[in-house]
């Protein structure tokens, strides 16, 4: 992991020894780009599957509103956490796969990353021996906004 107070930006490095290895399904709670520097890998974003899907689409929209309000609302970065930690606790699992992507470090036609969006259950799964990729997450302040200066606010980067 790499992260500093000039970029704003935060690495998570990916190793896939054999092709087939995987990184686990998995959300997070603000989007982020995957890159693959080396091999290939095939990216499944996945459907959430609600123990409540009425609750749980709600969560995602007040999430996202409270993260964008405006900075003088100060109980809003402590009502988007609260309503983060109901979110995980009401999204039980990943259903089935919405949509699928092959991201190809040496492909000269196609990007090597591809965007990961906030609230999707998604898992990475190499199609070479020697896959190598990063999670890139940009700084976040504890309200959520983005800053260049690293906080070190653990829950930017879950």
């Amino acid at each position: 992991e790499y992260g500093d107070d000039e970029s704003g930006i935060f690495f998570r490095l990916i190793l896939l020894h054999r092709a087939g290895d995987e990184v686990t399904t998995h959300a997070h709670n603000f989007p982020h780009v995957t890159d693959i520097i080396k091999g290939a890998a095939d990216v499944d974003h996945l459907a959430t599957v609600y123990a409540d899907p009425e609750r749980g689409a709600w969560l995602e929209r007040r999430i996202t509103a409270l993260r964008e309000a405006h900075p003088l609302v100060f109980w809003a970065p402590w009502l988007a956490r609260r309503y983060w930690r109901e979110w995980q606790g009401l999204a039980k699992s990943a259903g089935e796969v919405v949509e699928s992507a092959t991201v190809d470090a040496d492909s000269a036609d196609e990007p090597s990353w591809i965007l990961i969006r906030a609230f999707t259950f998604h898992r990475i799964r190499a199609r070479r021996d020697g896959t190598k990729g990063r999670c890139v997450f940009a700084s976040r302040t504890p309200e959520g906004r983005v800053t260049v200066l690293r906080t070190g606010w653990g829950p930017a980067y879950v």
